[in-house]
């Protein structure tokens, strides 16, 4: 069980916290201890199995209410039964086969909607909850929304890591489904998992939605928070602290360098102000239709930051944010200007258009429609990217090897093995309609076998009375 869930909502703070999965499910034994937070993971999954009654998950969240201190929360983690990656090929561990989970047809344990976890919470007796959405599941959250942040279809943080379980057989794409089913404001109903917090005490709703860094190697992981005035990033290892104090530095030189930034000067967290203005890729992409005036846009921010950055003759620059793209830019309309944010990471002396393809090269992977109007390799080529093509693509690759945990990323690669192509189910349907032919083919000759067998059989009747 990965409990970046609770490291979140404690926050560091110093919380008594229970954590009960599956294989530790234990009540008596904690009766006597109160806690500030209880998080049971999965647990009301197998409810039935726990507790004999006719009512197992209200009677199971009650026993472990006792066990709360007064203000505490309760946490309840589930999947949804009709969830996203269900519908596209999941297996649960709860079922017998692939697509059981929405016929509601369970062996050990359940899953439930939306509408069913809603009257488990109605009929529980606290007097406060709160809903929080995981993606791609509560076991392990690359992003969870609340309903004070749902995602809209072109969210980039909807680019999330996927999981899926053995004996899984994915014949469609989860994210692209679970973008449609946003556009039909439906994703509370379609997401994934649930996560219930539960409270006799006004619960905190000040935090919009969290962001984890699974696949990122220890150092440099981190949890953020937005909240309704602020984005906060936390330390989400002990590891990952000098990871802070560098972007924090980051923010100062930048400063130096004459940037608006929306962070604030901090040590241990970062924090940066919420701004309501409109970020730099949503701008490319609302103009989408008008080439010439997406390339002005690009072309007025590259000049700005080739300005800032102290471009030498060669087109170097000694202060290397590479993290300077679209999606870390917000533009004010009213003075041209623009507040950059999100800085992470720093090189030293790069080529200044190293920073010019990772933006474009981001801008084409989070808004895949600008491909419609615009090939990624016309705008490479309209900013002399395509020669160098190679070369920014080997820096990209040993960056990224810097930041990601090879041991994580082989767990996410590893879902992709469970996907099917549409050239493989088309194969298999030609396969299955051969079957098909094949055994009519059989039947019909097995029936002519039968008329023999009957012709055989009253011949030797008919002889054995004529002798």
């Amino acid at each position: 069980m990965d409990t970046n869930f609770v490291d979140c909502y404690i926050s560091k703070d110093n919380k008594k916290v229970l954590i009960i999965d599956k294989e530790n499910i234990q009540i008596e034994q904690n009766k006597n201890e109160k806690y500030d937070v209880i998080y049971l993971n999965g647990v009301l999954e197998i409810a039935e199995e726990i507790i004999k009654s006719e009512t197992p998950e209200n009677d199971l969240i009650n026993s472990f209410k006792k066990l709360l201190k007064e203000g505490g929360s309760l946490f309840i983690s589930v999947d949804n039964g009709q969830g996203v990656k269900y519908i596209v090929g999941n297996k649960s561990e709860h079922c017998d086969n692939i697509y059981d989970s929405l016929k509601k047809k369970y062996n050990n344990g359940k899953l439930f909607s939306k509408d069913e976890l809603d009257e488990i919470i109605l009929k529980s007796n606290f007097k406060y909850y709160r809903y929080y959405y995981p993606l791609p599941n509560y076991n392990y959250p690359n992003v969870v929304f609340t309903e004070k942040k749902l995602p809209n279809s072109k969210d980039s943080k909807l680019n999330y890591n996927i999981i899926y379980n053995e004996d899984s057989l994915i014949i469609q794409d989860e994210i692209t489904l679970l973008k449609l089913f946003i556009k039909e404001e439906k994703f509370v109903e379609f997401t994934n998992s649930y996560i219930v917090e539960l409270s006799d005490s006004q619960i905190d709703d000040s935090v919009k939605y969290y962001s984890l860094n699974n696949m990122r190697k220890d150092k440099y992981s981190l949890i953020i928070k937005m909240e309704d005035e602020y984005v906060k990033k936390y330390a989400q290892t002990p590891d990952a602290f000098s990871h802070i104090r560098n972007i924090n530095k980051n923010t100062k030189k930048l400063k130096k360098l004459g940037f608006n930034i929306a962070e604030e000067e901090s040590e241990k967290i970062v924090v940066s102000k919420i701004i309501n203005l409109k970020l730099m890729d949503e701008l490319i992409v609302e103009n989408i239709n008008n080439k010439e005036k997406v390339y002005e846009i690009i072309d007025n921010w590259f000049k700005y930051i080739c300005d800032k950055l102290l471009v030498d003759k060669d087109g170097f620059t000694r202060y290397g944010f590479v993290d300077m793209v679209f999606e870390n830019t917000f533009y004010n309309e009213e003075n041209n200007g623009y507040i950059i944010f999100d800085q992470e990471w720093y090189m030293d002396n790069i080529p200044i258009k190293y920073i010019l393809y990772r933006a474009i090269n981001n801008l084409y992977e989070h808004n895949q429609e600008i491909s419609k109007r615009i090939l990624k390799e016309e705008m490479l080529k309209r900013y002399n990217l395509d020669e160098q093509k190679e070369e920014y693509e080997n820096r990209e690759k040993a960056f990224q090897k810097e930041i990601i945990d090879e041991e994580k990323q082989k767990l996410y690669s590893k879902q992709y093995e469970y996907k099917i192509s549409s050239e493989e189910i088309k194969q298999i349907i030609k396969d299955v309609k051969k079957l098909d032919k094949d055994n009519i083919e059989l039947l019909a000759e097995v029936k002519k076998l039968d008329r023999d067998n009957v012709e055989l059989i009253a011949e030797i009747k008919r002889l054995s009375e004529k002798g």
